[in-house]
């Protein structure tokens, strides 16, 4: 028996059957002649193309995703990259780094 979550109660209760289930002897007194669901007419379309077009719409958004996401990851090294050099070349030279300084400092060493 399967149990369904109450959300009133905060309890599982079991899951209430839709209807009485027929008895065994019941279920062999049925017509077997009838059919279970009518016979497809032959010029009926598959319906196999709205799941291909679901599927190329998917695909699409995906790629479209894809290469938004490629342009502003890039992008945004790009920009970073940018800014670090520019901060490098408009600041003003350390000590550690003129040549100058390297001699004085190797020859007072």
């Amino acid at each position: 028996m399967s149990m369904v979550y109450d959300p009133v109660s905060r309890e599982f209760r079991p899951r209430e059957t839709r209807g009485e289930k027929p008895s065994p002897v019941d279920l062999t007194q049925l017509p077997v002649d009838e059919p279970v669901r009518k016979p497809s007419v032959e010029g009926e379309p598959p319906r196999a193309r709205r799941r291909t077009s679901m599927r190329h719409r998917r695909r699409l958004r995906e790629m479209i995703f894809y290469v938004l996401f490629v342009l502003l990851s890039g992008g945004l090294i790009w920009a970073t990259v940018w800014a670090w050099s520019l901060s490098r070349h408009h600041s003003v030279p350390s000590q550690d780094r003129s040549p100058v300084s390297r001699f004085w400092q190797s020859t007072t060493e």
